[in-house]
């Protein structure tokens, strides 16, 4: 896998809607989410005047996929993340499920207080 991609947190505004035909109603409920804020995790990709492009997965033989533009214009602001070499607590031998009654999922061992979700200042689920 390429390693000199940048991992970030992008908060950008949505700004497009897909429509078909709709009553009235629902369109002014469809065009009312127009602008909300919306935020995403990505490896930067590309980016130029124009456009950002994140990708959101990567092969060990260097294909990418799951990639996403978002124009420059509707940026509000992009942080670079940092990335700990040491295991979540996500992957084979936890527990199935993970939701908790708040609705977050929590890592079961080698999450910490200062852990990069929480630098990064993403919800941890506590």
């Amino acid at each position: 896998m390429k390693d000199d991609y940048d991992l970030v947190l992008v908060r950008w505004r949505d700004s497009q809607i897909a429509s078909g035909w709709d009553s009235p109603d629902e369109m002014r409920q469809r065009v009312s989410s127009i602008g909300i804020e919306c935020r995403s995790v990505g490896w930067v990709f590309y980016f130029d005047e124009q456009r950002f492009v994140l990708i959101s997965h990567q092969a060990e033989n260097g294909s990418v996929a799951g990639a996403m533009v978002i124009p420059r214009r509707a940026i509000i602001d992009v942080r670079l993340l940092g990335i700990e070499d040491r295991p979540s607590g996500y992957g084979p031998g936890m527990p199935e499920g993970g939701a908790h009654d708040d609705g977050s999922a929590r890592a079961t061992h080698g999450a910490d207080e200062d852990g990069p979700a929480r630098r990064a200042g993403l919800r941890t689920g506590e």
